[in-house]
């Protein structure tokens, strides 16, 4: 039995945690907040054994074996390397950090201690991604050439909350964008190439609304637009030279359509009665149970060229936040 501890307890780990009763082989043992009562009022929610009231506590807890960090993401080096250095394996969310530099120090750390690291991209073990992957790879949809996914809601306008103040590294790329990117960079199998990027930014220096072209490296082109002020259509579409397939609402997907020519030649429903949070735990568990260090469908690579990315176009938009260092 894989036991896993939860640090954080806002509305992403409630999701985990109450999907968490579909994994199997693993089972959540502790959970951790900055005040103690707020950790026992979830533990007695999900049926959680123990709550700690602070984050060092579960660190040090002799029977949790894995921690999912769920705490907003200028905290995730902190929490992570915490957890890494108390020889814990790690599922953070995203983004794994605010940029690449502090992924290396997290990367670092958890491969000398030959700890499992991953950054908790749910998205990517979905099943109706993997169909998405699946009918892309299959050559159906001929010579892949455009890859287009948008993105955006109307977000509660609170200075303080963690999409708009800086100081908690809000703003439409870190939070929205990288969903977009990432899919993109899954079904296209190649890193980008080159790119380019516009973003509306608000009066205090975040990004509200994106738009980013991507070329990648095998020569399929991919647009995303992303918003946090504007509902969008949040679908996305895989387009070749024979077909395309449509994917709705692809960061939570239920649905997708393979269409060749005209003509709906295949419909994927997944029925699940889940958020979806549990198809991602079940492999990290399975990863586990296995000995990996990495998980093949979110590799420490991955994370890291994704990071790479993320810094150039937050210096090509000008978004700095205020506790980076020179």
């Amino acid at each position: 039995m894989v036991n896993w501890g939860i640090i954080g307890t806002g509305w992403i780990a409630e999701k985990m945690a109450d999907d968490f009763r579909r994994v199997k082989g693993a089972r959540i043992v502790a959970v951790a907040a900055r005040e103690l009562s707020r950790a026992q009022a979830f533990a007695t929610r999900f049926g959680i054994s123990r709550a700690y009231g602070s984050y060092e506590q579960l660190a040090d807890d002799a029977n949790v074996d894995i921690v999912y960090i769920a705490t907003p993401h200028n905290f995730h080096l902190e929490h992570t390397m915490l957890c890494l250095k108390h020889d814990k394996h790690v599922l953070c969310e995203k983004p794994a950090t605010v940029n690449a530099a502090e992924f290396a120090v997290m990367r670092a750390e958890a491969e000398r201690r030959r700890l499992f690291l991953m950054e908790a991209f749910w998205t990517n073990f979905l099943p109706t991604t993997q169909k998405a992957l699946e009918w892309v790879r299959s050559g159906v949809l001929g010579r892949i050439e455009l890859i287009q996914a948008n993105l955006g809601f109307v977000m509660r306008n609170d200075p303080q909350g963690r999409f708009f103040n800086p100081n908690l590294a809000a703003g439409s790329l870190l939070d929205l964008a990288v969903y977009n990117l990432n899919f993109g960079r899954l079904m296209a199998q190649s890193l980008e190439k080159s790119y380019s990027i516009t973003a509306q930014m608000t009066d205090r220096g975040i990004d509200n609304v994106d738009s980013i072209q991507v070329e990648y490296q095998n020569g399929i082109s991919g647009l995303y637009a992303t918003s946090s002020d504007a509902l969008l259509v949040n679908d996305a579409y895989i387009i070749g030279t024979k077909g395309k397939v449509i994917v709705s609402d692809f960061h939570m997907s239920r649905r997708a359509q393979l269409i060749i020519g005209e003509k709906v030649a295949e419909t994927f429903t997944d029925r699940r009665t889940t958020a979806g949070y549990d198809y991602e735990a079940q492999s990290v568990t399975d990863c586990l149970r296995r000995g990996l260090t990495e998980n093949p469908l979110r590799t420490l690579n991955d994370t890291e060229s994704s990071m790479k990315l993320l810094d150039a176009m937050r210096q090509r938009i000008g978004l700095r936040y205020p506790f980076e260092k020179e």
